[in-house]
């Protein structure tokens, strides 16, 4: 995900962002309800902040989030 519309002000709370992201509950479970569900139904869930060389200048660099999901075997078709 890119995080071009994040004001640089706030880009350095991107890692504590990363990390609330994965400790957050939703509108039907709370935190331990939605860890719980993760950890049955998937590998892992993470996100985390990168930084990376601008595609086209390697002078610059671009700032994102990578969220990922680790699939089960036993539960893909």
């Amino acid at each position: 995900l890119h995080t071009r519309q994040v004001p640089l002000h706030l880009r350095p709370l991107l890692p504590f962002f990363c990390s609330a992201l994965t400790r957050l509950g939703t509108g039907h479970l709370d935190y331990m309800q939605l860890a719980e569900a993760i950890e049955l139904n998937t590998a892992g869930f993470s996100a985390r902040p990168i930084l990376s060389i601008h595609q086209s200048d390697s002078r610059l660099y671009e700032d994102g989030i990578v969220v990922s999901v680790a699939a089960l075997s036993r539960k893909m078709d």
